[in-house]
């Protein structure tokens, strides 16, 4: 988006927030504008604030989740996941983000059990399906650079290998 759209279009999302204080759309939107433009940050601010005010919008309440996730505030994101679990620990969305926070504190044993048990629930989650072979792969590919450490090609797919000099 050229930077004088985009400029445009966060002062029109500001306008709308302001407009609406009590309704929790108008920072979703502007949240949504800034992790779609790349700005984690002000993203993250937005839904800390929507969240603040509306605790009780679940998909306000998820998104913030997701993006306590992917500043790496863990802790902060675990908080609110387990919250979400205790009633209702089946819920899909949650154990995800479960599965991803264990994932990312090294706890790869406890993210494929956790995104097991979503798969359980609903065999079609293709982000429980992503995450959960992530360990995997990244077992398999430790185990392939330690047995070819002489050859470090070795780990590189053969799609690759084809087209090499």
């Amino acid at each position: 988006m050229a930077q004088g759209k985009k400029a445009d279009a966060e002062a029109f999302l500001k306008q709308v927030k302001a407009k609406f204080p009590d309704n929790s759309v108008g920072y979703r939107m502007l949240g949504d504008f800034y992790f779609a433009s790349g700005d984690l940050d002000k993203a993250l601010t937005e839904y800390a604030a929507v969240f603040h005010d509306h605790p009780k919008d679940t998909q306000v309440e998820k998104n913030y989740i997701q993006l306590l996730i992917l500043k790496n505030r863990l802790d902060d994101a675990s908080k609110l996941t387990d919250a979400i679990l205790a009633t209702n620990s089946s819920d899909t969305d949650a154990l995800v983000y479960r599965g991803q926070i264990q994932l990312r504190k090294g706890q790869a044993a406890g993210a494929v059990q956790t995104l097991q048990n979503v798969l359980k629930n609903d065999p079609d989650n293709g982000v429980a399906t992503t995450i959960s072979a992530l360990p995997l792969i990244s077992q398999e590919t430790l185990s392939a650079r330690s047995k070819n450490s002489a050859k470090p090609s070795a780990c590189v797919p053969t799609s690759l290998k084809r087209n090499a000099p």
